[in-house]
């Protein structure tokens, strides 16, 4: 398991193993091997991390009265204990479009921007406040991790946007 702490640091390095120079990349292996003892994981671990978070781009299907919000709290737990609303959430992100597949946190605080703008308000968008679309903003260039209050009130986000966006193409349909 990677612990939350670590993550910045990897997400910074990672991009690294993309360079044109040989040993940039091994210098990159290395500070990622580096970066992983030092949390007592190893690139075992960091694979183990990577296949749990896939991330797809195809929406579920949802009939009528489908509840987002009941898929979301059924996303898998790594087990420990995270009960605290301030603690760093334990959690990688949300299933946002399919019940297996976590996107990560700042996707899905993009997710949360993105949809509020593009639908109308008439159907239920453009209802998060600026403050909120800073915070958003903020977990999505990877300032922070969301605590656990903040997760919850991200599920809650998308659970309204999806709603929206049904209730819009159910709108749509009818005329």
């Amino acid at each position: 398991m990677i612990p939350h702490s670590i993550q910045p640091k990897l997400i910074k390095l990672l991009p690294l193993l993309g360079s044109e120079n040989d040993g940039e990349v091994v210098s990159t292996v290395r500070a990622i091997g580096r970066t992983l003892a030092s949390a007592d994981a190893d690139f075992h671990d960091l694979t183990d991390s990577l296949v749990r978070a896939k991330v797809v781009n195809k929406p579920l299907s949802s009939g009528e009265g489908f509840n987002y919000a009941d898929t979301y709290r059924e996303a898998a737990f790594d087990g420990r204990d995270d009960t605290h609303p301030r603690s760093p959430s334990r959690r990688f992100g949300l299933t946002i479009w399919h019940p297996e597949q976590v996107i990560p946190w700042w996707e899905v605080a993009k997710h949360c921007i993105t949809e509020s703008k593009a639908l109308p308000r008439k159907v239920g968008g453009k209802f998060l406040r600026p403050d909120e679309v800073v915070l958003l903003k903020r977990i999505e260039a990877h300032e922070f991790w969301p605590t656990n209050q903040d997760a919850s009130w991200m599920e809650t986000i998308v659970a309204r946007l999806h709603q929206a966006r049904d209730f819009a193409k159910r709108e749509r349909s009818k005329a």
